[in-house]
């Protein structure tokens, strides 16, 4: 099987909960959500793709509203996962099957699906394109996959000027000399009226290859049910030097911070980095595939210093990592929501060789955020990468390494 199946009861597991909201005069809305189960094998085209050395291949898809379909491999060349949709919809799907090459992710084929999802929940396929396999990373007139056959790099065209930036790639992080270093302190983080970093941030990447700022902005998880909207509350920024990877990430918590939860610093204000050294994007961690939980000081708490505290994930490398932070509790420039409350500063330094990670190489990266407004448990946590819930908790990067976004160093 090369493509969704196209059988109601096998493409969908359904799971729906019917949910009444109540409009302007008697109208009622009925919303019918429903999980769908999706199932994909490894294309003919692709297992006879005459190429001898073919990396490791997963696919990816993405749906018409921006949503990933987290996959998971399941036994042979089968993969498996699963995305909310809306019932009474239809969907673009776009299934595009890589191969993990030179740490990259290098497209090879791609074929695109119509999807409607009916009132109950069931969905049909109505349309499917044949898997086109005319991708050129390099814009060298040579498709991946036949570069991949002739045994040349799909990733260097000879003919063009300055570097070719692989379709993969989120974010380009840029170089600075190291002498303009910023300070690991959690302060000194300033903003113009517009927003934009100044000072010792104002080199930083602050928005992804496509131009969209670098929001922490995909809920998630959601106790309460009634969160916030993401937005620009929580954003990050980097650049390295070569020697170190610099982040900086701003939360505005509206002045609200618990650090109740002795060990379990997930359930507390925290951050969440996550680094795939290699950029193997595997769905399982490896040697240099790292989860590193960051608290955030309680302000003028001496017993708990703004740079120690943290923790690694339950499926982080144990491999040393050299990865220095300092939070700033409402050190940060004036509240988004509130411009009495700071905002919370994060900096964070990690030494690239001990991440695995070559400077002239993609490598894997995510930032999530836990939120706890009331003690006890968090309340919301957010992503920068990870697909959002759609309603439904979801916290998948803790185990799963390739639902990681890219970056590449200058």
């Amino acid at each position: 099987m090369s493509r969704f199946s196209s059988t109601r009861k096998t493409l969908m597991a359904v799971s729906s909960t019917l949910m009444l909201a109540a409009c302007s005069g008697d109208d009622t809305v009925i919303m019918l959500d429903a999980t769908p189960e999706v199932s994909i094998d490894l294309p003919d085209i692709l297992t006879n793709s005459g190429v001898q050395d073919l990396g490791p291949l997963r696919p990816t898809i993405q749906l018409s509203n921006g949503a990933n379909v987290s996959m998971t491999r399941g036994t042979g060349n089968n993969w498996r996962g699963e995305i909310n949709v809306t019932a009474g919809r239809s969907y673009t799907a776009t299934v595009v099957w890589v191969e993990n090459y030179q740490g990259q992710s290098l497209p090879l084929a791609e074929l695109v699906q119509q999807i409607e999802v009916a009132n109950d929940g069931t969905a049909d396929v109505i349309s499917t394109s044949d898997y086109r396999t005319d991708i050129d990373t390099d814009s060298d007139g040579v498709s991946n996959l036949q570069e991949r056959r002739d045994g040349t790099d799909p990733l260097d065209d000879e003919g063009s000027q300055g570097e070719v930036v692989p379709g993969n790639v989120d974010v380009i992080v840029p170089r600075i000399a190291t002498e303009d270093a910023p300070k690991i302190n959690g302060r000194d983080v300033t903003t113009d009226e517009q927003g934009a970093l100044t000072g010792q941030w104002a080199a930083a990447v602050q928005f992804d290859s496509s131009g969209a700022p670098l929001y922490i902005d995909n809920l998630m998880i959601d106790i309460p049910g009634n969160a916030d909207e993401g937005g620009r509350l929580r954003r990050w920024a980097a650049m390295h030097d070569g020697t170190y990877l610099y982040v900086m990430v701003l939360v505005d918590d509206d002045d609200q911070r618990y650090r109740d939860s002795e060990s379990q610093l997930t359930q507390d204000d925290s951050l969440e980095v996550f680094i795939d050294g290699d950029n193997s994007k595997l769905t399982e961690y490896d040697d240099n595939d790292f989860h590193r939980i960051l608290p955030v000081s309680l302000p003028n708490d001496v017993t708990q210093p703004a740079f120690s505290g943290d923790v690694s994930g339950p499926s982080s490398s144990t491999s040393p990592l050299e990865l220095t932070f300092v939070t700033g509790p409402g050190t940060g420039p004036a509240g988004l929501r509130t411009p009495r409350f700071k905002q919370d500063i994060y900096e964070i330094q990690i030494e690239l060789a001990s991440a695995g990670i070559d400077v002239d190489a993609p490598f894997g990266f995510e930032l999530q955020v836990n939120d706890d407004d009331d003690g006890g448990g968090r309340d919301t946590k957010w992503g920068w990468k990870h697909p959002a819930g759609n309603g439904s908790n979801v916290d998948g990067t803790m185990n799963n390494p390739s639902l990681m976004g890219t970056l590449k160093l200058e």
